[in-house]
C-alpha cells in the first residue's frame, strides 16, 4: 500500500471522525437547547402565574376601596342633601313667617290683646326679644335672621356643589 492511499485513509477516518464528531456536537447542542427552552418557559409559565395572581390581588383590592370610598362618597352627599333640605325647610318657615308678620303689621292687627279690654289704650309691651306683633323679632331683625339664614344656605349650597364636583369624577 503506497502512502497516497494511507494517507487517503487517515484523511478519510479523519474525515469521517470529524463528521461525527460534528453530528454528535450538534445532537448534544439540540438536546441542550431543547432542554433550556423547556427549563426558561416553565419559569416563564410559573413567573406569568406569580404576576397573574398579584393582578388578581391589586384589582381586588382596588375593587375594596373604590367600593368604600363610593360609599363614603354617598354618605357624605347624603349629609349635605340632609343638611340642604333642612335648611331649605328653615327658609321656607322663615319666609312664612316674615310674610306673616309683614301682613299683621300692614293690617295693624297682632295678637296681643290690649290692656283688660281698656277702649283706647295702647297695646300691652311685647315680650323681651319681641317684635310689636308678638311673634319673633322686629321685622328688621326678622330681615337679618333670614338673611343670615340665606347665607348660610347659599354657603351650604357652594360647600355641597364643590364635594358633589370632587366625587362625582371618582364615580
Amino acid at each position: 500500500m503506497s502512502i497516497a492511499i494511507r494517507i487517503a485513509l487517515v484523511l478519510g477516518v479523519l474525515s469521517a471522525v470529524a463528521a461525527l464528531g460534528a453530528w454528535g456536537y450538534r445532537a448534544i447542542y439540540d438536546a441542550g437547547l431543547t432542554a433550556g427552552r423547556a427549563e426558561i418557559q416553565t419559569k416563564w409559565d410559573a413567573d406569568k402565574i406569580a404576576t397573574q395572581k398579584l393582578a388578581d390581588a391589586a384589582q381586588a383590592s382596588n375593587a375594596l376601596k373604590l367600593e368604600a370610598a363610593a360609599k363614603f362618597n354617598q354618605e357624605t352627599i347624603d349629609a349635605f342633601d340632609q343638611k340642604l333640605t333642612t335648611a331649605l325647610a328653615d327658609a321656607h318657615d322663615y319666609a312664612v313667617r316674615l310674610y306673616n308678620a309683614e301682613t299683621h303689621l300692614a293690617a295693624g292687627s297682632h295678637p296681643v290683646p290690649g290692656p283688660a279690654g281698656v277702649a283706647g289704650a295702647p297695646a300691652a309691651a311685647a315680650p323681651s326679644g319681641q317684635g310689636s306683633v308678638g311673634i319673633g323679632p322686629e321685622p328688621s331683625g326678622l330681615d337679618s335672621t333670614l338673611g343670615a339664614r340665606l347665607t348660610e344656605c347659599d354657603a351650604n349650597e357652594s360647600q355641597l356643589s364643590a364635594l358633589q364636583a370632587e366625587i362625582v369624577p371618582q364615580l
